[in-house]
């Protein structure tokens, strides 16, 4: 563990630096990708040879919003399908919920309005992947 990235797909620079940030904060060894754009992040999960450790993603998105992208994600013939998948966005989960579910997706988290908030939210996911931070 260490090596693998943890991609983080949000069309919100501001979010997607707040997340970056906070992850290195949180001490975690591994490598952060940042996308604010869906189709430039499925083209490099098309391409990479690489195993995300995970991917978080919005849904609220131009061009191809998180469940098309995970959808797309979905049709490739890669292990990358078996990375634990969140979504983590603003989006009020009623609707998508069901949807999320039928896409495989590991969890769907509410982003809180607050930097202390939203550090929480990042552990709670952590902890649920039980991937820990180096000591």
């Amino acid at each position: 563990m260490g090596s693998e990235p943890i991609i983080i797909i949000d069309d919100d620079k501001e979010d997607l630096e707040l997340l970056k940030e906070m992850i290195t904060e949180m001490r975690f060894p591994n490598p952060v990708v940042t996308f604010n754009d869906s189709l430039a992040a499925l083209g490099f999960l098309r391409k990479s040879l690489i195993e995300p450790l995970v991917i978080l993603c919005d849904i609220n998105m131009p061009k191809l919003n998180g469940l098309q992208f995970r959808s797309e994600l979905l049709t490739l013939d890669s292990p990358v399908n078996e990375v634990p998948f969140l979504f983590l966005t603003t989006s009020k989960p009623e609707n998508e919920k069901s949807l999320a579910k039928e896409l495989k997706v590991f969890a769907f988290y509410t982003k809180a309005p607050t930097f202390s908030g939203m550090k929480e939210i990042l552990q709670s996911i952590m902890v649920s992947l039980k991937i820990d931070p180096r000591s």
